[in-house]
C-alpha cells in the first residue's frame, strides 16, 4: 500500500506548527520499527516528502539524523530481491540531499527557484 497522503499532510502541517521536525524524529525512533523492507521504503518516501514540502527547519533537524538514514540503507543493502537495493539507493539520495542543503542553505527543500531567485542566490555573478 502506498503512503496515505492524509497522514503525510498532517506530518507537513506538524512541521510548520512546531517549526521543526523533532516530533517526527522522536516518533521514528520509538514507535516506528523499521525492520521490514516495506516499512523502510515508506519511511524513506515519507522523509523525502517532509524534506521537500515541510518547514525549512526540517532540513536542519534531519541533518542530525544522517547516521540513522545511513544505517537504514546499510541494513537493507544485502537484500538482492524486493526493495533492498532501492532502499539503499533511496537512503543515499536522502543523505546527498541533506548534504546539499547543508552546503547551500539558501535553496528551498523543493529545489524550485525562479530565475530571479537563482540570480540572487548566485549573488548576480554568472561564475557562481
Amino acid at each position: 500500500m502506498p503512503l496515505k497522503m492524509k497522514h503525510v499532510r498532517n506530518l507537513i502541517i506538524g512541521t510548520f506548527t512546531d517549526k521543526n521536525a523533532d516530533l517526527f524524529w522522536r516518533n521514528v525512533g520509538t514507535t516506528l520499527p523499521i525492520n521490514t523492507d516495506v516499512t523502510a521504503w515508506k519511511f524513506c518516501h515519507c522523509l523525502h516528502i517532509m524534506l521537500r514540502d515541510g518547514h525549512p527547519n526540517a532540513l536542519q533537524d534531519s541533518h542530525r539524523h544522517i547516521s540513522r538514514i545511513k544505517d537504514t540503507g546499510q541494513h537493507f543493502r544485502h537484500l538482492t530481491h524486493g526493495y533492498g537495493r532501492l532502499i539503499k539507493r533511496y537512503c543515499e539520495l536522502l543523505v546527498a540531499k541533506l548534504h546539499f542543503h547543508q552546503h547551500y542553505p539558501r535553496f528551498p527543500g523543493t529545489l524550485s527557484v525562479t530565475p530571479e531567485e537563482l540570480e540572487a542566490l548566485a549573488e548576480n555573478d554568472a561564475n557562481n
